[in-house]
C-alpha cells in the first residue's frame, strides 16, 4: 500500500480511511448527488489498484 499511496501521491492515512471506508459501506461510502465526482472516482480507483496489488502480494 506504501507504493500505491506514493505512486499517487496521496498520504497513506487518506488512502487508508479511503480502504477502510470501502470495505465497511462499499460504494455507499462514497455518497454524491447521482452525478459520481472526479474525487470519487479516483478513490475507487485507489481501492482497485490496492485489491490487485494485495492479491499480487505486493501490499
Amino acid at each position: 500500500m506504501t507504493v500505491i499511496s506514493r505512486d499517487i501521491e496521496v498520504p497513506m492515512g487518506t488512502l487508508s480511511g479511503w480502504i477502510q471506508e470501502y470495505q465497511e459501506q462499499g460504494e455507499k461510502g462514497f455518497p454524491g448527488s447521482g452525478k459520481i465526482k472526479p474525487c470519487s472516482v479516483f478513490q475507487k480507483d485507489c481501492w482497485i489498484l490496492y485489491e490487485q496489488s494485495d492479491a499480487n502480494g505486493s501490499c
